[in-house]
C-alpha cells in the first residue's frame, strides 16, 4: 500500500495515514478472541455489558485488521520514500473494551486525557492507534 502511495503522489505531497498499534496492551484481548465459543459465555457469566456486541464488532466476517508497530511503521514509510513529519497516538484503553462499560464513564474521560500525551512513546501502550503526517520525498 505503501508503494502505490508513493506512486501516485506528487513530490512533497503529504500523507496522513492511520494504523492500528501493534504494540497496544490490550491487543492481548484480540489474541483470545478466536477462542469464541467459551468466551461469550463467560462473559455473559461474569455481566459484562457488550460482551456479545464486542466479541461481534471486533471480529467481522472473519477478517483480522492488521496492527503495525508504530517504529517498524516509521521505518517502512522511510522506505517507501516518505520523510515523517509528525505523529500522535489515539484511542486509549485503560482497561479491556468489555470492562470498561462496568466501569462507567470514568473510564473514557480519563481516556481522552491521555491523549495529551500523544507524542510520548510511555503513552504509546495504552493507544490503539498510530497517525502519521509524512511527506513524500524529491
Amino acid at each position: 500500500a505503501l508503494k502505490e502511495l508513493n506512486r501516485i503522489l506528487k513530490p512533497g505531497g503529504t500523507l496522513v495515514i492511520t494504523v492500528r498499534n501493534k504494540l497496544c496492551l490490550f491487543r492481548l484481548w484480540d489474541a483470545l478472541l478466536p477462542v469464541r465459543k467459551g468466551l461469550r459465555a463467560l462473559l455473559a457469566r461474569m455481566g459484562l455489558f457488550g460482551g456479545k456486541a464486542y466479541l461481534e464488532k471486533s471480529f467481522r466476517d472473519g477478517v483480522w485488521y492488521k496492527k503495525h508497530a508504530p517504529g517498524a511503521f516509521d521505518r517502512q514509510l522511510a522506505r517507501y520514500g516518505f520523510e515523517k513529519q509528525d505523529h500522535h497516538y489515539f484511542h486509549y484503553y485503560l482497561v479491556p473494551a468489555p470492562l470498561e462499560y462496568k466501569f462507567g464513564k470514568g473510564v473514557p474521560r480519563a481516556a481522552f486525557k491521555l491523549e495529551r500525551l500523544t507524542k510520548r512513546r510511555v503513552s504509546s501502550f495504552l493507544a490503539s492507534g498510530y497517525i502519521v503526517r509524512a511527506v513524500k520525498k524529491a
